[in-house]
C-alpha cells in the first residue's frame, strides 16, 4: 500500500457558475499550456486504480447535465452529477490509490487539487438569504463549484499557502478562477425592491438558468451586473 502525508485544508477560495458545455471545453482548452490534467474520484470506492482520470468523459457528463438542466430533466442531471464530483490536479503522483476490500480502490490527494462538484441552492425568504450546496428536495441545481483552500497543513508540517508554488494546483486554481471571471457575471436579485447579493456566476449563454430560478421562487428576480 503507498503511503503519504495527507493534509488539512482551510480558507476555502471558491467560484460558483454556469456555462455552456462548449465554453466549459474552451476554458479546459485555455488551461492546456499549463500542462496535462487529471480528475481524480477521491472518498469513493473505485474499481480501477486509474476510474475517471481523464478530461473527456467529465465534458460528457457536463454536456448531459447541462442539457438535463436546460430541458429540466432530473433524471438525466442526476445521472450526469455522479461523474462530476471530482478533484483536478496537474501532478498524477498527488494521488495515492489505496487497495480496499473486494479488489476496490480508495484514491487520496496527498496535495490539495482543485475540487469540482455540482452545486445545489436553496432560497430562505425570511432571511432573504441564498444558501450554496444546500441539502434537500427543494434545493435547485445551479450549476458547478470549483474550490480549493488557500492555506494546509501536512502532518507534522507548517501551514503554508497552497496558492503559491511549488503547489502547481494552486497555479491551475488561479488561473482556472481567472478564466471563469472573464466569461461569466456574477449575480444579484432583486427582492421587494432591495437587492441580493450572491456568489452565483453565468456566461451570456447560460443566463436561462436564472429564469428556472425566477419559475422556482417568483420574489426572486434575477439581475446581472456589469462588474467582474
Amino acid at each position: 500500500m503507498q503511503k503519504g502525508p495527507l493534509y488539512k485544508g482551510s480558507k476555502l477560495q471558491k467560484v460558483v457558475f454556469l456555462i455552456s458545455s462548449t465554453e466549459l471545453k474552451e476554458l479546459f482548452a485555455r488551461l492546456q499550456d499549463l500542462g496535462p490534467m487529471y480528475f481524480f474520484h477521491t472518498g469513493a470506492l473505485l474499481d480501477s486504480r486509474e476510474a475517471d482520470t481523464k478530461l473527456g468523459p467529465f465534458i460528457t457528463a457536463y454536456q448531459t447535465f447541462y442539457e438535463g438542466l436546460q430541458i429540466g430533466d432530473a433524471s438525466l442531471v442526476k445521472q450526469a452529477s455522479k461523474h462530476l464530483s471530482r478533484s483536478l490536479s496537474m501532478d498524477m503522483t498527488t494521488c495515492i490509490c489505496n487497495e480496499a476490500s473486494k479488489g476496490k480502490y480508495l484514491a487520496k490527494l496527498l496535495e490539495p487539487g482543485v475540487h469540482v462538484r455540482p452545486c445545489k441552492v436553496s432560497f430562505s425568504p425570511e432571511i432573504k438569504k441564498l444558501h450554496i450546496n444546500a441539502l434537500g428536495s427543494d434545493a435547485f441545481t445551479f450549476g458547478l463549484e470549483v474550490s480549493y483552500p488557500q492555506l494546509i497543513q501536512k502532518a507534522g508540517q507548517e501551514v503554508e499557502n497552497a496558492l503559491l508554488p511549488p503547489f502547481k494546483n494552486g497555479t491551475l486554481f488561479k488561473k482556472l478562477r481567472q478564466q471563469l471571471r472573464a466569461i461569466t457575471r456574477p449575480v444579484k436579485f432583486n427582492l421587494a425592491g432591495e437587492v441580493l447579493f450572491s456568489e452565483l456566476r453565468t456566461s451570456e449563454s447560460a443566463r436561462w438558468i436564472l429564469d428556472k430560478m425566477h419559475a422556482k421562487w417568483p420574489n426572486l428576480i434575477p439581475q446581472t451586473t456589469q462588474s467582474q
